[in-house]
């Protein structure tokens, strides 16, 4: 049986675009081949789950984005509890 390969589309995948066997690509049934475009490898790198997970964000906007996220649903909660009692 003839091997099926594929390569990476992640741009720092430590595969650097090298073919890898089908077999190191999860399954998806929305590609066209059913696999997915990333390779496991990098799917692993990228979850905050992992231990290899590296951050796209410094702790310094992970922090800032937290704050304006919190801000921002504190005031969603405010507009609704008016909406509530019919104050607009």
């Amino acid at each position: 049986m003839k091997s099926i390969k594929k390569v990476c589309n992640q741009s720092d995948c430590q595969h650097k675009g090298k073919l890898q066997t089908i077999t190191n690509f999860y399954r998806n049934r929305k590609m066209k081949d059913g696999r997915s475009n990333t390779c496991k490898d990098c799917i692993k790198r990228n979850n905050p789950r992992t231990e290899n997970y590296t951050p796209r964000m410094s702790e310094a906007e992970q922090k800032e984005y937290v704050s304006d996220m919190s801000s921002f649903i504190k005031a969603n909660q405010e507009l609704k509890r008016l909406n509530l009692y019919g104050a607009v």
